[in-house]
């Protein structure tokens, strides 16, 4: 029969299984002094940033060409003659003009189509005219190298060349305008 406390607990536990405490405890050390590790871990252990680096990499070589040489948008403010020649060229701008007392119409183009809107109305403009014209817009296209630059001469200027519920709501005013005559 043990005499102190620990032999109880090393017979015990060789008991249950089969093993003695201490035969257990040294082979624990040993695995601690010596652990299994496998034939690529350290191969693997670079894997990982290695991958990603190259994948960073690859996005970099993708997207900066992209970024210089997609075709920008050019603002051309309120200088037609910048418009007109991005126009010609089927290139990306856009301009603005001031009508009247701040009503602004501003042309976009972009792949030979040009697109006619009301950015802002005036203060004084009439509620019925800003509700009439506000948010509608007009495209009209054209052939590369023969920009007509009377489309940019004014809001109504060139229709005939354009479709959209813009110009539809400047036929029906002219409509009118004449049944009042």
């Amino acid at each position: 029969m043990p005499n102190n406390k620990s032999d109880k607990n090393q017979q015990m536990a060789s008991q249950r299984t089969g093993a003695p405490l201490s035969h257990i405890e040294t082979q624990a050390n040993k695995q601690m002094q010596n652990p299994v590790i496998p034939d690529d871990y350290e191969n693997t252990s670079y894997s990982i940033p290695k991958v990603t680096a190259a994948i960073i990499i690859l996005i970099l070589i993708i997207a900066l060409p992209v970024y210089f040489f997609w075709p920008k948008s050019a603002d051309c403010g309120q200088d037609k003659v910048c418009f007109i020649d991005k126009a010609n060229n089927c290139g990306k701008a856009a301009v603005r003009e001031t009508i009247g007392t701040g009503t602004i119409i501003t042309y976009a183009t972009n792949n030979c189509v040009l697109t006619k809107s009301v950015e802002t109305f005036a203060g004084d403009e009439p509620e019925d005219v800003v509700t009439f014209f506000k948010g509608k817009s007009m495209s009209c296209e054209y052939e590369k190298g023969s920009f007509d630059s009377i489309l940019v001469d004014g809001i109504s200027t060139g229709i005939d060349l354009c479709e959209g519920d813009l110009k539809d709501a400047i036929l029906e005013l002219r409509l009118a305008q004449i049944s009042l005559e």
